[in-house]
């Protein structure tokens, strides 16, 4: 992408320690919004995300700002096949450190995952899952081209999780 400020690559293991700072600077939406036990927010999180990403064949990535390559957030995306599905990727997480939000990095971030996924001509949609309860990340995704489909309540949280999906045609916003 041209005019890129950042980088969207996967993390390896070492880089693993420098993502739970981000978890640990993400309080709001994981203590407040998601319900996590506090206690969990670090090394324990990020493991138990990459090994989710991993069984899921899920990217589990890094946001990392291309100048001096400080990790800004993470993102964890599935490219293709989500749910028995070839033409539908997923993301499953993008979350940006709170110290580093408002100021467009979510927004260019998803572009870049977005251009990944797309690369795959077989892929026709995208979706997602956002809390209810968590209208700044509602209205992000839905400046960024997707809209409702339903709501489901997420088992082990009971939080009501609304599915979104932006399709191919809709793509580049």
């Amino acid at each position: 992408m041209d005019g890129s400020t950042l980088i969207v690559n996967p993390l390896t293991a070492d880089e693993f320690p420098e993502a739970a700072v981000i978890y640990r600077n993400s309080w709001h939406f994981l203590v407040e919004l998601s319900g996590e036990v506090p206690d969990s927010i670090g090394m324990e999180l990020v493991t138990r995300e990459v090994t989710e990403a991993s069984t899921n064949g899920a990217i589990f990535a890094g946001i990392r700002l291309k100048e001096n390559r400080q990790l800004v957030g993470v993102v964890t995306y599935q490219l293709g096949g989500y749910r028995g599905q070839p033409s539908q990727a997923w993301i499953a997480l993008l979350m940006v450190a709170e110290q580093f939000q408002s100021l467009g990095y979510g927004g260019e971030a998803y572009r870049l995952v977005e251009e990944a996924i797309f690369t795959d001509p077989g892929i026709s949609t995208i979706s997602l899952g956002v809390l209810t309860n968590n209208p700044k990340a509602l209205k992000f995704w839905q400046k960024m081209g997707y809209s409702g489909t339903d709501i489901r309540t997420q088992g082990d949280t009971a939080h009501d999780i609304l599915v979104m999906k932006k399709l191919r045609s809709q793509a580049g916003g």
